[in-house]
C-alpha cells in the first residue's frame, strides 16, 4: 500500500526456465485492478516489495529494481555487501523504520544461507542485515546462535536451522521475526539421493523476537512444525 493511495502487486510471470517480474495497480484497495506491466530489464523471482515513502519503492532480484514514481518506471542496480561472501539469499518482507514524514531511514531483512538443503542432514543458517540506504548496500549481517530447534529422532537431538522470513517492529519497540524452519529429520528418507526425499511444503514456522533493536534474539517459538511457511 503506497502514500498515494493505490496498491500495488509484484508478481512473478513465469514459463519454464523464464520469470519475469510483472506489477499491476489498483486505485479502490484491490477491488479492482489494472492490466500487468512487466518491469523492463528485470529477470527472475522478484523478492522484497518494499515502501520507502515518498513514492520511491524497491524489489530484489539477484539485482536491485527502484522506482521513484509509485511503480510506473525502474532502474536496475547491483546490490552491495562488505564482500561477495556476505551475500545472502533474502525472501521475505523487510523491516522499515521511518521517521516522521514517513520516509524509511533504515530497513531490515530476513537472510540465509546454506548449502545443498535437500541432501540430508545439511541445513539452513538465517541471519539479519541491515540497510540504510533502502537495499543499496546491506551490512555482513548478525547470525542469531539460537535461531535454531532441536528435534528428536531415533534417540538423539537434531539441529534444524532456518531460511526464509520476515520483519516487523511491534508497538512496543520490539522486533518480531516469523521464521521458516528446516524440515524437521522425521519427514526425511535418510540416505536417498539429494533432493529425493526433500519437499519443501514439509518445512515449518517459527517467531521470534529481540527487544534490543536486533542484537539479540529470543529462542524460536515453534508455532507449526510443517506447512504455513513463506511468512509475511
Amino acid at each position: 500500500y503506497m502514500g498515494n493511495g493505490e496498491v500495488m502487486v509484484l508478481c512473478s510471470a513465469e514459463k519454464p526456465g523464464v520469470f519475469a517480474p510483472v506489477v499491476a495497480f489498483s486505485a479502490d484497495g484491490g477491488d479492482t485492478w489494472g492490466p500487468w506491466t512487466v518491469v523492463p530489464e528485470a529477470s527472475g523471482r522478484p523478492m522484497m516489495l518494499t515502501d520507502l515513502g515518498g513514492g520511491k519503492v524497491t524489489f530484489h532480484t539477484s539485482e536491485r529494481f527502484t522506482s521513484t514514481d509509485y511503480g510506473r518506471t525502474w532502474t536496475r542496480s547491483a546490490v552491495g555487501y562488505p564482500s561477495p561472501e556476505d551475500r545472502l539469499e533474502i525472501e521475505g518482507n523487510a523491516l522499515v523504520d521511518r521517521d516522521a514524514q514517513g520516509m524509511a531511514t533504515r530497513i531490515a531483512a530476513v537472510g540465509y544461507k546454506g548449502s545443498d538443503i535437500g541432501k540430508w542432514p545439511e541445513s539452513f543458517t538465517g541471519y539479519v542485515q541491515w540497510s540504510g540506504d533502502g537495499g543499496l548496500t546491506w551490512d555482513a549481517g548478525l547470525k542469531p546462535p539460537n535461531w535454531t530447534v532441536e528435534f528428536e529422532h531415533r534417540g538423539e537431538m537434531i539441529t534444524r536451522g532456518v531460511s526464509e522470513g520476515s520483519l516487523v517492529r511491534a508497538r512496543n519497540g520490539d522486533l518480531v521475526a516469523a521464521l521458516r524452519v528446516d524440515m524437521p529429520p522425521r519427514y526425511y528418507k535418510h540416505g536417498a539421493q539429494s533432493g529425493v526425499d526433500f519437499d519443501d511444503s514439509l518445512e515449518g514456522l517459527g517467531i521470534s523476537t529481540s527487544s534490543d533493536d536486533g542484537k539479540t534474539w529470543s529462542p524460536i517459538n515453534l508455532l507449526f512444525e510443517a506447512g504455513r511457511h513463506h511468512p509475511h
